[in-house]
């Protein structure tokens, strides 16, 4: 009977087909790009790890497509028509008409850069130099070890990795450039033709910065600004460069230089040690972009920094959207985040803490939970609640402080949220609490709507709560506990030692998935519980089913675990964070957000119009009376479409009673049924008929 009842909804709603996720902040999807080239101020190209090509126009960076996924190390355009990209095993490709196509290679070695002084003028390096003749590639030196290439003119040119393999092009020919001796060791990174002068970036065996200039006779060291890592020059006297962090401990973390009439300054400081630079452009006197090995283009301008292909790159930690085109999200160091019709907003960061669980009813109203990132274990950290209405955001003083919130929930005029082994509720401005019996940490509650259950419709009306706990004991167990809001008592339903529970999810009417540690997945289907066979050993930190049993899972190092029709499967992808959060609004927009920014969305681009106009929602729609019933109960229809029939389901999923109405005039319908029978508690009522499907709840007492 119960899978009869689930098929109706599957015949009405249709089942939900397969997602495809795309990533929203950064463009790349976190692969590392390795190099920038600009044709003009507002038009550029950037080149990355697993053959991702970038296009920047009108101020916006978008994937292009890219015929191989080999890695992508040097780009360089000899016009805005024509273009070349050079990458691992020899890959060549080549731009024009406005795509890219891959072009022969005669070696199968790396190529690491390239440089073009015109059409007919490029070359590449890498375990070789090769250079373009005008019509195919041509192996120009057998010469290895290069990093980079440049050249002030067609007869005059360098190619080099470090002082024991640099090499200049002159008079047709190249040859070993001993300049820089064999008594001490430079790496170099980039070659930059500066007006008239030839500039050499690199670095020292201990990191420091290193710059030469040469305007065609000699190297002549020069002011580097403690750049280490790549420059970018638009004349002589105006530049950028790039700093690794070195190997002094008080040199912590990577920083964009600027060059401005012979004085080097620094305009940007990311404090993430290990998101190195990889690249950087400069687009005018006093505006560059610089490319991130986790894939993110920083956009520096006048001093001001800004994320070119991205709105933000702290770890995403909690996320919900309350319309199609808005929403609201968690960052560990950022605070909390707005997203309205295609802008986001930092709208509020508290110094020293983090913003990691929130929960909103609409865009206007919500609540949401810190605590200080400061402190050392064993010393707990201050903990804050605060509201969100109309943009006014005020703290919530609560009794205890110094403790995690773990989940949060608004029901009604009830805000409920869990500390360790307590359970906390908020009415009015009065605090009430309920504690577990034994030293557990409560990872989630939720609770349980009239059917069908989703994660973003709410209302004051429940019929149950499920909690999910991470047992403190010897062994690595969790459990799970349901409250009917009848008995109003706690009951221990499911105890795995398979690991700890880490979130939940109510998908259905009285149906429960939740997951944790060890690839935990455990599944109450109405009646039962069991686990399904583990798909991987990373810990899984959030679950999504909808009422098909179509939905996600995702946890630690990128892990995706993909459900279709109740049958578990790993979706592969490149994303090597961790992803803290699932979120769906409906059944289509659906959310991914984790470490570094990762946020990826079922849309290829967020909803940005402001058109959106509420459906009116028919559930809920029946009207019964008395309710609660003793007897008999009575219901009003208005005038349902032919072959219409009401369903009586109990809490457990069952359908214990099926009525097909007569044809019906126009007006109002009564129909009497029976409550005889029926123990006391709460049951569905649910009237299918042609147009749709309405529902209410029935309480027998």
């Amino acid at each position: 009977m119960r899978n009869r009842f689930i098929a109706f909804f599957i015949l009405l709603s249709g089942a939900l087909s397969a997602q495809s996720w795309h990533w929203i902040n950064p463009t790349t999807g976190l692969n590392q790009i390795n190099d920038i080239h600009f044709v003009s101020g507002n038009e550029g190209y950037a080149v990355g790890n697993q053959g991702k090509i970038l296009h920047y126009i009108n101020g916006e960076w978008s994937i292009m497509d890219s015929p191989v996924n080999t890695d992508l190390f040097g780009i360089s355009f000899a016009s805005p028509g024509m273009g070349w990209a050079v990458g691992d095993n020899g890959t060549i490709l080549r731009y024009q008409n406005g795509s890219w196509a891959q072009v022969a290679s005669p070696i199968t070695g790396v190529l690491r850069d390239i440089c073009c002084l015109n059409e007919n003028h490029c070359r590449a390096a890498g375990d070789a130099i090769l250079r373009y003749n005008g019509s195919e590639w041509l192996v120009d030196a057998n010469l290895s070890g290069s990093e980079t290439i440049g050249f002030l003119n067609e007869n005059l040119g360098w190619a080099g990795g470090s002082n024991f393999n640099l090499y200049k092009f002159e008079n047709g020919g190249w040859s070993t450039d001993s300049s820089f001796g064999t008594s001490q060791y430079y790496r170099f990174h980039t070659l930059e033709k500066a007006g008239e002068t030839m500039l050499i970036n690199g670095s020292t065996i201990s990191g420091e910065g290193l710059i030469f200039e040469n305007s065609g006779n000699v190297w002549v060291q020069i002011l580097s600004g403690n750049c280490n890592g790549g420059i970018s020059f638009t004349d002589r006297q105006h530049g950028f460069g790039l700093q690794h962090a070195g190997v002094m401990p008080y040199d912590l973390y990577p920083t964009v230089h600027q060059y401005n009439e012979g004085e080097w300054q620094e305009v940007f400081v990311h404090e993430k040690q290990y998101q190195l630079f990889t690249a950087v452009e400069a687009l005018s006197n006093t505006a560059c972009m610089a490319s991130d090995n986790l894939g993110y283009i920083h956009k520096i301008e006048d001093g001001n920094h800004s994320i070119a292909n991205g709105f933000m790159y702290d770890s995403i930690l909690d996320l919900q959207f309350v319309k199609p085109n808005s929403g609201f999200l968690a960052a560990h160091n950022s605070g909390l985040w707005k997203y309205n019709a295609g802008e986001w907003e930092n709208i509020f960061n508290l110094p020293d803490h983090t913003i990691h669980v929130l929960d909103f009813q609409s865009e206007d109203f919500g609540y949401f939970g810190a605590y200080e990132h400061t402190e050392i274990f064993p010393f707990w950290p201050e903990t804050k609640l605060f509201s969100y209405n109309n943009g006014v955001i005020t703290e919530i003083m609560f009794p205890d402080v110094s403790s995690f919130i773990s989940s949060i929930n608004s029901i009604g005029e009830d805000l409920v949220f869990t500390q360790r082994n307590t359970i906390f509720t908020y009415t009015n401005g009065q605090f009430s609490t309920e504690e577990l019996a034994f030293q557990d940490s409560i990872s989630d509650l939720k609770f349980m709507m009239p059917i069908p259950i989703n994660s973003n419709k709410m209302n004051g009306e429940w019929e149950a709560a499920w909690m999910s706990v991470k047992r403190h004991n010897d062994a690595d167990s969790g459990v799970i506990f349901y409250k009917y809001f009848v008995d109003n008592i706690w009951q221990e339903v499911y105890t795995t030692s398979s690991g700890n529970f880490n979130d939940l999810c109510i998908f259905g009417y009285n149906q429960v998935v939740a997951v944790g540690t060890n690839g935990l997945i455990a599944v109450f289907d109405g009646s039962n519980w069991s686990e399904i066979q583990p798909l991987t050993s990373e810990e899984l930190l959030s679950v999504h089913l909808d009422e098909n049993m179509n939905g996600w899972a995702v946890g630690r190092n990128g892990t995706m675990l993909e459900c279709t029709g109740g049958a578990w499967s790993v979706y592969e992808n490149d994303v090597n964070y961790d992803l803290n959060v699932v979120s769906f609004y409906d059944e289509s927009l659906g959310f991914i957000g984790g470490n570094e920014g990762a946020l990826l969305c079922t849309s290829e681009k967020l909803p940005v119009p402001n058109t959106y106009i509420p459906v009116a929602d028919a559930r809920n729609s029946l009207k019964i009376f008395p309710n609660p019933a003793a007897e008999t109960f009575t219901i009003e229809l208005e005038s349902p479409a032919a072959n219409a029939r009401i369903l009586l389901i109990d809490p457990a999923g069952r359908l214990l009673m099926e009525k097909q109405l007569p044809p019906a005039g126009q007006g109002k319908q009564l129909v009497t049924m029976s409550a005889s029978g029926l123990g006391s508690g709460v049951y569905l009522l649910t009237l299918i008929h042609e147009n749709g499907v309405s529902t209410a709840k029935l309480v027998v007492r």
